[in-house]
């Protein structure tokens, strides 16, 4: 069966290049969340808003080409290079999104306490 849904994904993915086959919240799950659920070798653990807040105020872009190309210990699309880049993306919009934020646009702006 996931031979099958392999195949079915490639296929897909062939056919409609620039489509992504899996969705941000599978990549998340199958790949980043190895290491993101529990902060291993230092990724920011998923949902964590604190740990996540500086990333995001780098700018999603900033974020996207860690995780294709790869930053610190984490290797380029965590490991897993048969994923499209379309799909990388997806999966650090769902990440982020877990904290709290929203890729939608570049530039994230975060509330200020009152009073100030």
């Amino acid at each position: 069966m996931k031979a099958t849904l392999a195949g079915f994904c490639t296929a897909i993915t062939v056919l409609f290049a620039g489509q992504a086959c899996a969705d941000g919240k599978d990549v998340f799950e199958n790949v980043c969340a190895k290491c993101h659920r529990a902060g291993i070798n230092g990724a920011p653990v998923a949902g964590n808003r604190a740990a996540w807040e500086p990333r995001v105020k780098g700018g999603v872009q900033t974020l996207y080409k860690s995780a294709l190309n790869g930053k610190n210990e984490m290797p380029p699309k965590g490991g897993k290079e048969r994923l499209s880049p379309e799909e990388v993306k997806s999966a650090v919009d769902y990440l982020i999104g877990l904290a709290g934020f929203s890729a939608v646009t570049e530039t994230v702006t975060l509330p200020t306490p009152e009073g100030r």
